[in-house]
């Protein structure tokens, strides 16, 4: 095993080690145009300074993408999506992710993915995944991206990162490890819950 696949070993580790806890959560939001949410709620926020480019919200889909303070609608690097969807809350989260990996290998090369976690988070079942492309054949840029999906029992949630870089021929040289844990430490904290089911309980301020 080389060292960038036992760094990857260790994420995984670490990830399905918080995998069972809703508390703990650096940052959230669990309000909607506002309002606050009650009943099932997604415990997320973009990190600090970043600004919306792009929002969608009704009923049945909701999805706001973020970037940094001093990126734009047009020109950016890193990009953070958080959506949910109605219509996908019967589909399976693994199927989403390996969807995505389907259609990220049709136009990039080389490309490797790694799964961090696929279980149950807070009884709900979850999977993220990490993706490296080297190349991305339609913006000729090198891409590194992380998704994480959870079944709700409203919504299906999709949260992602995708960090666009220079071109590379391999994972190694892709995106710095202390890059990577902290991203994948900031996906861990992302969580569902509901406060009007004991299955899924929300933290309280103690958790916090």
């Amino acid at each position: 095993m080389n060292l960038r696949n036992l760094f990857i070993a260790s994420l995984v580790f670490s990830l399905a080690a918080c995998a069972t806890n809703p508390g703990n959560q650096a940052q959230k939001d669990t309000s909607v145009n506002g309002a606050e949410v009650i009943g099932e709620k997604l415990l997320a926020a973009p990190p600090a300074g970043w600004h919306t480019i792009y929002s969608l919200n009704n009923n049945i889909t909701r999805l706001t993408d973020f970037v940094p303070a001093e990126e734009t609608e047009s020109e950016w690097s890193t990009k953070l999506s958080f959506e949910s969807h109605q219509s996908l809350a019967e589909v399976d989260p693994i199927s989403i992710v390996m969807g995505e990996l389907d259609s990220t290998s049709s136009t990039c090369e080389p490309i490797e993915s790694f799964n961090l976690f696929s279980g149950e988070e807070n009884n709900y079942p979850t999977s993220v995944r990490l993706t490296f492309c080297g190349e991305n054949a339609h913006s000729g840029l090198g891409e590194v991206s992380i998704s994480k999906v959870i079944q709700g029992n409203d919504y299906l949630y999709i949260i992602k990162l995708l960090n666009r870089r220079p071109v590379f021929t391999d994972s190694d040289h892709a995106m710095p490890e202390a890059e990577i844990a902290a991203w994948a430490q900031y996906f861990s904290d992302i969580s569902l819950c509901d406060e009007t089911r004991d299955a899924h309980p929300c933290p309280t301020p103690t958790d916090e």
